[in-house]
């Protein structure tokens, strides 16, 4: 969950063409109906996936922030500091502009079917219209890996800047 949070908040502001990061911050929440031992094991894991994965992005995480919650939440502050000519603000789009999409569309759909695999009810329904369940666990795994990727590549095409 600590590489998936870090690689959507990188990925929002690459999204823009931004790359350049000057502060990366991890927030992280701790529901409050984990025990004491959960959260000594569950922090750790979800600060050690952000810097991971921020590692691979050659970005350094300025401050982690965490506070009891009453849910979980996991996510980021980055922050960059360039000129209005370095990024394109989405709403700025024109007709006849291309969209290149650097993910698959779908991984929503993965978080469900990852929930329905868990569910009897479902699952039973799943199985009743003959979805093959090992089929969707790896489709459930590719699409957490594809969460955890990290999607700086798709700023080359920004801007007109194809290098």
């Amino acid at each position: 969950m600590g590489a998936i949070a870090c690689a959507n908040v990188l990925s929002d502001i690459y999204a823009v063409g931004v790359t350049d990061i000057d502060a990366l911050q991890m927030i992280v929440g701790i529901s409050t109906q984990l025990t004491e031992d959960e959260r000594d094991i569950i922090v750790p894991m979800l600060i050690e996936g952000f810097k991971a994965q921020a590692s691979v992005a050659g970005v350094n995480i300025s401050k982690v922030a965490v506070k009891l919650n009453p849910w979980m939440t996991i996510g980021g502050v980055v922050t960059s500091v360039c000129s209005s000519e370095e990024f394109v603000m989405p709403n700025q789009a024109q007709p006849g502009d291309v969209i290149i999409l650097t993910k698959p569309l779908g991984t929503q759909m993965s978080v469900t079917i990852r929930s329905w695999l868990k569910n009897e009810e479902k699952l039973s329904f799943l199985k009743s219209i003959k979805v093959d369940s090992a089929m969707l666990k790896q489709c459930v795994n590719s699409a957490i890996t594809l969460m955890a990727t990290i999607n700086k590549k798709g700023k080359i095409f920004i801007l007109g800047k194809f290098a």
